[in-house]
């Protein structure tokens, strides 16, 4: 057994593991790239204390904040966006983000659904996804089955989306409309460009692998 302490071993062990897991989840582990964002993130807070009315620093610093899931830090920054550019909503729902975040489930989809005032095509769907996954926690399904129907309508190249409204729609008894939602998880990864298949990936197997 000697050979599960070699150094080399050890490394292509590390390395397979973090290959597979990265295929799975869709995206890669970045120890590195996490460092720089939180560095990047208390640069940002300095600067903002240096220059408090830069909005443009503020919201850097709450789509950072959210990112590493410092949900009181982004509120405060995004609030102050929000405040004195309405107009926002990319900061609106960064703002929701952290609400929901934050166990403020109401006011994050009332912040969401005001980015989406703004901009129906926000972020090709997301928004929708986000507040479908809050609908999904309070298992109500009926409101989920629809944020998930609006999210594939904005990005029909979505295997997420398709993937969790085929699981409202189970949910909701309507089996049918289940299989057809998670045959199309698995088409629309077929049909996307290769540098968005890593994403859809994970999605594609979970609707592969479901019972419906």
């Amino acid at each position: 057994m000697y050979w599960l302490f070699d150094p080399f071993f050890l490394i292509f062990a590390i390395a397979l593991a973090w290959f597979l897991f990265g295929q799975i989840r869709g995206r890669y582990l970045r120890p590195f790239a996490w460092i720089g964002q939180r560095r990047r993130l208390s640069a940002l807070q300095k600067e903002i204390q240096a220059r408090p009315h830069d909005l443009t620093l503020r919201l850097d610093h709450g789509k950072l904040a959210v990112a590493h899931k410092k949900w009181g830090d982004a509120i405060e920054s995004l609030t102050e966006v929000v405040e004195r550019r309405e107009n926002s909503p990319e900061a609106w729902y960064y703002l929701g983000l952290a609400q929901l975040g934050a166990k403020k489930p109401e006011a994050g989809v009332e912040s969401i659904r005001k980015a989406l005032e703004l901009r129906p095509d926000l972020l090709y769907g997301d928004p929708q996804l986000r507040i479908g996954d809050h609908y999904v926690k309070t298992k109500q399904w009926s409101l989920a089955r629809d944020a998930f129907e609006a999210a594939v309508h904005n990005n029909a190249s979505s295997s997420e989306g398709f993937y969790k409204l085929g699981l409202a729609c189970k949910e909701l008894g309507d089996r049918d409309a289940a299989k057809r939602a998670m045959a199309e998880a698995v088409a629309a990864h077929e049909h996307v460009p290769k540098y968005k298949r890593r994403e859809n990936r994970p999605w594609k197997w979970r609707a592969k692998l479901a019972r419906v």
